[in-house]
């Protein structure tokens, strides 16, 4: 859609995934007549950002709506984009748009991974405004997807050169609090999820291979980030840790018996958390210690394709898992967790009796995501390769210009109340193909 052009006028930009994207995405827009602006938060933002159209907020963090109300007053602003909803800034920049009525573009790691991001008007995951709503019956396929290879490296680079940057400015930002780890925390995470990795390949290998030749029917856990929003954010769960002791508890008790539990850890956090002790110790407890493993290393596609189910808190590898046919029950909220496409029974019914896949709903609901709010690319690397940037300029006229048409953002920012929840101490009991390739990350905010 290179000749798309959105209807807005003026866009502010706040912050963006690590990298140039956000400063690639403003000249873009810049070519076909669109003022950008930018706030930086921080020397990583200015790094990336450095201008034209970019100024700093180096205030308090209880002035920062009263900053934003009037710079976007003075500037006649008509649409905001930031990446991650769940930001404490983004959430008051939200707030201060929509009591404006400007409408706001989320940006966010792909709902299709890992070949697509996302850009939705209103909000992401949880604050999709596809939540609650029906589908229409068919949708325009975007086209064939450019695969967008091992984006890791660029990532990684991306990352260190923001994370020093932050931590090199603090002076010229004395205010500003990140919600990640500093960039010697941060680069010790790298080294010791490196060296995990090697000393743990081969045994959890052989873990997997040993499931997987055993002929027993087998269940995937795919864990999240510890920090991932989707967990702190659309979920009734306290952890990931609490996430799976639940779902081991609810196994242990209803699961068939020679049926086998494999959880997955989370790659980008595997120099950050470490749940073996915590796993080995409840499934023990519950009587269900050989029927448990706890694993790291393994290729997804093989694992998914040949489970009895995925059970999964609101992982995009939910939406992989029903495109390689395996049943899954999704436990908190999450865009393709609705009827037709995932189990809607119970966990303690799921483990007995899995809703079995429609592919031919699966392949409707990607097409719909790929046609609305998907853009082929990464953030990080392969611009140009993959068309990312007409892509995402596409997106956003078309939701821009049928803004007034889609469905209200009536919906409750707390996921205790929207879901019907309560949330839960972690001790307690809460009751009751070629299309899309398993990517082996997710975003966290």
């Amino acid at each position: 859609m290179p000749d798309a052009v959105p209807g807005f006028k003026r866009l502010l930009m706040l912050q963006g995934p690590v990298g140039p994207f956000f400063w690639l995405l403003a000249r873009r827009l810049r070519r076909q007549g669109i003022a950008v602006h930018k706030v930086n938060l921080n020397a990583g933002d200015a790094l990336f950002f450095p201008g034209p159209g970019a100024r700093s907020y180096r205030g308090r963090p209880e002035d920062w709506p009263e900053y934003l109300a009037g710079l976007i007053e003075a500037l006649d602003i008509d649409a905001v984009a930031l990446f991650g909803d769940c930001r404490e800034s983004h959430r008051q920049a939200i707030a201060v748009a929509g009591q404006r009525n400007i409408p706001v573009f989320a940006f966010e790691e792909g709902y299709l991974r890992p070949d697509h991001v996302t850009v939705e008007l209103g909000g992401v995951n949880g604050h999709s405004q596809l939540m609650g709503h029906d589908l229409p019956p068919t949708a325009v396929d975007a086209g064939a997807v450019v695969p967008v290879g091992n984006c890791f490296p660029a990532l990684a680079a991306w990352s260190v050169l923001y994370s020093v940057a932050k931590d090199v400015g603090w002076a010229v930002f004395p205010h500003f609090r990140y919600h990640k780890p500093n960039s010697v925390t941060g680069g010790l995470a790298y080294v010791r999820s490196g060296l995990r990795k090697l000393l743990r390949r081969g045994r959890d290998h052989r873990l997997v291979e040993a499931v997987m030749s055993s002929g027993n029917p087998y269940f995937m856990l795919p864990l999240q980030v510890h920090n991932d929003s989707q967990i702190t954010e659309h979920s009734q769960f306290l952890s990931v840790a609490h996430l799976a002791t639940t779902v081991i508890r609810s196994f242990a008790m209803h699961a068939p018996l020679d049926a086998m539990l494999l959880i997955k850890h989370h790659p980008l956090d595997r120099g950050h958390c470490c749940y073996r002790d915590l796993i080995e110790r409840t499934a023990g407890a519950l009587g269900c210690a050989g029927r448990v493993v706890y694993f790291a290393e393994g290729r997804l596609p093989s694992l998914l394709a040949g489970a009895a189910g995925t059970v999964t808190c609101n992982s995009t590898v939910g939406f992989s898992s029903l495109w390689h046919g395996t049943p899954v029950k999704a436990m908190g909220r999450a865009v393709y967790n609705r009827p037709g496409l995932t189990a809607q029974c119970s966990l303690e019914e799921f483990w007995t009796a899995p809703q079995p896949v429609n592919p031919v709903s699966v392949s409707a609901f990607a097409a719909f995501l790929k046609a609305t709010c998907q853009a082929n690319g990464s953030f990080y690397a392969g611009y140009r390769r993959t068309g990312i940037l007409d892509a995402i300029v596409g997106r956003m006229a078309d939701q821009y210009e049928h803004a007034g048409s889609m469905p209200a953002l009536a919906r409750s920012r707390d996921p205790r109340v929207t879901m019907g929840l309560a949330r839960q101490e972690p001790g307690s009991n809460p009751g009751s193909r070629g299309l899309i390739s398993t990517g082996a990350g997710e975003g966290a905010e």
